[in-house]
């Protein structure tokens, strides 16, 4: 009942920057993340590793990521993600919807994970060259679940840095919650990133098994490419 989000590049499509049609496009890198967070829910305990590469060809893409997660929150020891979509973008307003694949090593006979399917979709809206304004909705009909999240990123006048702040609600038949997070990132150079984010929730950990926690600052570098 997770799905990675990008740290670099990729976290949030800006107008702008959907490739040209018929242009083909690589882009991979790497994340170390010092917890693994989705959705409010933390499924490791300790440092992830978050390897991903996506080929594109206009605004089509497909996608593929790998993360360890913590075999005793999640019964799982890694999850890996596939997924394919579309990018596009009219004036100030960009979209990404997408269909993904979460696949799971089970670390534990007598606590099977199950593999899903998500549809995701979002829209990206430039309020100014510095405040952008994102809004998304995920289905994922195997846990009767959908997320929907609001997401505000802003550029200041330091070149590199960044702020952004999220909130989120998700609705499933195992439980339901509220999450938040605010952070800044900073970009050392095109390709590298450093991030820190505190992230909260008021998940109950009785009614729905999952972790519950006071909050959790989490720090990130990144290191993305992409090859055109």
């Amino acid at each position: 009942m997770t799905r990675f989000v990008l740290s670099g590049l990729l976290a949030v499509v800006l107008p702008g920057t959907v490739a040209q049609a018929n242009e083909v496009t690589l882009s991979f890198g790497a994340a170390f993340v010092s917890e693994y967070i989705s959705d409010g829910i933390r499924y490791s305990d300790g440092v992830a590793f978050q390897p991903y590469a996506e080929v594109g060809f206009g605004g089509a893409y497909a996608g593929a990521y790998t993360t360890n997660v913590d075999a005793d929150l999640t019964g799982a020891d890694r999850e890996t993600g596939l997924s394919v979509g579309y990018r596009g973008e009219a004036g100030s307003f960009s979209y990404d919807v997408s269909v993904n694949y979460y696949m799971y090593d089970e670390a534990f006979d007598d606590f099977p994970v199950e593999d899903y399917a998500e549809t995701i979709a979002n829209g990206t809206f430039a309020v100014s060259e510095s405040l952008y304004l994102t809004g998304e909705i995920s289905i994922a009909p195997e846990f009767d679940q959908t997320g929907l999240s609001a997401r505000a990123d802003y550029y200041t006048s330091v070149e590199g840095l960044s702020l952004d702040a999220t909130f989120g609600r998700v609705d499933a038949n195992y439980g339901s919650w509220n999450y938040w997070s605010a952070g800044a990132a900073y970009s050392i150079q095109d390709t590298v990133s450093l991030s820190l984010a505190y992230h909260d929730w008021n998940v109950d950990e009785d009614e729905t098994g999952l972790l519950n926690s006071d909050g959790l600052f989490v720090a990130a570098f990144s290191v993305d490419f992409s090859l055109r």
